[in-house]
């Protein structure tokens, strides 16, 4: 349930960090970005006037929106106990599993990554990587239950 609920609340700010990616390469570079709201085709920057090399702006979308998927290990020792915070880390590693490859697709293969087939890749290496970390740290609980018997 909370890792349901842990995918609604960030799947948006997750989005924004990998946007903001490209913000700030192009504004390192002498350039204007503005970061969208969400639309049907996602969360979209828009670059004006940059220098940047395009290839390292569409890398920092994937490589930002990694940190901030990755970001709840940082208070994992202060959270790890309460209920919520599995679900939440179970969304948010799904989440990273499908960001990371994005900073090299979108770099190096962007038809691909903005195709409607990379949607579909992306979709299906999140729900992989979801479920595949529901199985991973629901596991624990399930063997130290069955070991008190």
């Amino acid at each position: 349930m909370f890792a349901v609920l842990g995918f609604a609340i960030t799947v948006l700010p997750i989005g924004y960090f990998h946007e903001i990616g490209h913000k700030v390469i192009c504004e390192t570079y002498g350039g204007t970005a503005k970061v969208g709201p969400p639309t049907n085709t996602g969360i979209d920057a828009i670059c004006l006037n940059s220098k940047s090399d395009v290839r390292l702006m569409r890398f920092f979308g994937g490589f930002f929106g990694t940190i901030g998927a990755l970001s709840p290990l940082v208070v994992y020792t202060r959270f790890k106990t309460k209920p919520f915070y599995k679900g939440f880390l179970i969304a948010c590693l799904g989440q990273a599993v499908a960001e990371f490859p994005k900073s090299f697709l979108e770099a190096f293969y962007y038809d691909f990554y903005a195709s409607e087939t990379g949607g579909i890749l992306f979709l299906a290496l999140t729900l992989v990587g979801w479920v595949g970390f529901f199985l991973i740290l629901g596991r624990k609980k399930a063997l130290s239950s069955t070991s008190d018997i």
